[in-house]
């Protein structure tokens, strides 16, 4: 699962979803009930109160006042409403990362945890909310618990629950506002140049052979179960379709994909161009940049490349031109 970022993302993105409907009344309330229940878990919706984070005044464990408006400097607010180890693994690896240049709230449901998490993670602030009263300021009701990410002006930059992967998202979120390190495409595409690239040698004499002026490479590291894809790929389609004598085209998949992940892709969005997985230095170097940055950094990259193999755009900018075309 993914932390849902407030800041403008430069991607692509991908929706669907379907509900069965039940044969009596009785099935189809208890259905809808337990449906509902895993959405509030899922991809609850932050209001717009979080947007800043609230002021307050708490008493921490250990004999400390946190007055919120006094903090300096990026903060990361988790609320543990229960013992499941992601919670602990998600603040564990926030605090190693980043304890020294983020404040750390902790929220804490059970009274019980407040010494272990205390004498764990001595510099962050263990917060007793047994009576959710923080949890209610937060708006932060989720049976999984929720995490908040703001900025140094205390604006909200990201919200999820704490069953999010911390290496798919939560750090790349931190490396992007604390250290301002982000994915740049000339890591991946040295020289701004994909025929120069030893990553991209294999897949770009795979490309060129279709001779065309101008080649589509459209990267997916995940499918997306929460953004509109049907949009985006009929736009994309219709595009590249209205220049198929000028345009070659390929979606590259990484490694992790499996041939039936592929085929099942190919018939669910009738993808009529060559759909590759990538092997190799390619697969190599896309799974290390992954675990550098995030799989939402490395994914539904859109790269629109010359006949000599140079970078022409990329994303939105690669995107606008493809449409933008009659």
């Amino acid at each position: 699962m993914k932390a849902t970022s407030l800041t403008h993302k430069d991607k692509l993105c991908f929706l669907q979803g379907s509900v069965k409907k039940r044969k009596t009344c009785a099935i189809g309330l208890i259905a809808v009930l337990y449906i509902l229940t895993l959405m509030s878990c899922v991809s609850p919706k932050p209001s717009d109160k979080t947007n800043i984070l609230p002021e307050f005044v708490a008493a921490a464990y250990g004999d400390k006042n946190l007055v919120s408006k006094e903090l300096r400097g990026c903060t990361f607010v988790i609320f543990i409403n229960s013992t499941e180890t992601y919670h602990i693994d998600l603040l564990e690896k926030v605090y190693r990362d980043y304890s020294d240049d983020v404040n750390i709230i902790a929220f804490v449901g059970q009274i019980s945890l407040l010494p272990l998490l205390h004498d764990r993670f001595p510099r962050a602030w263990i917060i007793d909310d047994s009576q959710q009263l923080f949890v209610e300021k937060f708006d932060a009701r989720s049976c999984c618990g929720r995490f908040f990410i703001y900025d140094s002006s205390k604006q909200l930059i990201a919200a999820g629950n704490n069953t999010v992967f911390y290496e798919e998202g939560t750090r790349s979120i931190l490396q992007r506002t604390v250290d301002h390190i982000s994915f740049d495409i000339s890591v991946l595409i040295p020289e701004q140049s994909v025929s120069d690239s030893p990553v991209f040698r294999e897949l770009w004499d795979r490309l060129r052979v279709q001779e065309k002026s101008t080649y589509v490479i459209f990267m997916l590291s995940d499918i997306c179960g929460s953004c509109p894809v049907a949009k985006t790929i009929s736009e994309l389609s219709a595009a590249l379709i209205r220049q198929l004598d000028t345009i070659g085209v390929a979606f590259l998949f990484s490694s992790d994909f499996s041939d039936i992940d592929i085929r099942n892709f190919k018939v669910k969005w009738s993808v009529p161009w060559p759909c590759i997985r990538a092997d190799g230095d390619l697969a190599l170097k896309w799974n290390d940049l992954i675990h550098d940055f995030s799989r939402e950094e490395l994914n539904q990259i859109l790269l629109l490349v010359d006949s000599r193999g140079k970078l022409l755009a990329i994303n939105q900018a690669a995107f606008k031109k493809l449409v933008e075309v009659k």
